[in-house]
């Protein structure tokens, strides 16, 4: 399905994260954790740790390998600043093809068009 580890559109970049990016995962979960909360589900303690957050990427990335999930972070060309992610999870490919998808983005860039602009890409001929 996925066989790039990132791609780009007008305004961003969506790229699949290994652990060596866990600093900006985890400053990016800290920076909108009140933002998030009512959606997101109860975390374990140590999820806002660096350690955490590189087992993490290390687990989704296996998973992409796999080709059972996929996450793309969201990154400003202006800047490179991380803002959020679009995950599609539970892939099934074949005659059924199918998939959950989820996203998050930071609380200052909603209202942009940008989660428009990251799904429309990352789920390119699939939608």
């Amino acid at each position: 399905m996925y066989k790039k580890r990132s791609y780009e559109t007008e305004r961003l970049y969506l790229r699949i994260l290994k652990p060596g990016s866990a600093r900006e995962v985890l400053n990016y979960y800290k920076r909108n954790y009140n933002f998030l909360k009512e959606w997101e589900p109860k975390r374990p303690r140590n999820f806002y740790t660096l350690t955490y957050q590189k087992n993490q990427l290390r687990f989704e990335y296996n998973l992409f390998k796999k080709g059972t999930h996929v996450r793309f972070w969201i990154f400003k060309k202006e800047d490179n600043k991380l803002i959020g992610n679009v995950g599609i999870s539970n892939i099934v490919m074949g005659n059924f093809k199918s998939c959950y998808m989820s996203y998050k983005l930071d609380r200052y860039e909603i209202n942009k068009g940008y989660m428009t602009e990251a799904v429309k890409k990352s789920c390119g001929d699939y939608v």
